[in-house]
């Protein structure tokens, strides 16, 4: 092994993509079992970001006219309780980093929030 095999792999990534395959693939079994999408966003939330160990995550639902996301699920502090979202918001489309996401539909990799408040 090289050098630039050793940077780009080290040892402790390789245990978290152990950990993301077992659980991409427990999701791929589990999914057919969800009744409806509700069931599937809390699933995401609670069993497949929280397995890979985020600290926080929050999904949105667009309405049918694709103009305004909802907050339909939730990991971390936006989820005190079960299956219950604290202050579920609306994001018009286009506005702020989510709601031009989700009009652009392609991803923005953000290097600091803090800095980028549009």
């Amino acid at each position: 092994m090289n050098n630039f095999e050793t940077a780009q792999t080290p040892p402790a990534h390789k245990g978290g993509d152990v950990l993301t395959l077992k659980t991409l693939n427990t999701f791929a079994v589990d999914v057919i079992t969800l009744p409806n999408e509700d069931e599937l966003f809390w699933y995401v939330a609670k069993n497949v970001v929280g397995r890979l160990q985020f600290l926080d995550c929050v999904i949105y639902k667009a309405d049918e006219a694709q103009t305004e996301l909802t907050q339909v699920a939730a990991l971390g502090a936006k989820k005190p309780y079960d299956r219950e979202i604290l202050n579920p918001l609306k994001i018009p489309f286009g506005q702020g980093i989510t709601g031009r996401v989700a009009q652009s539909k392609a991803a923005i990799i953000i290097d600091d929030l803090l800095k980028d408040q549009t």
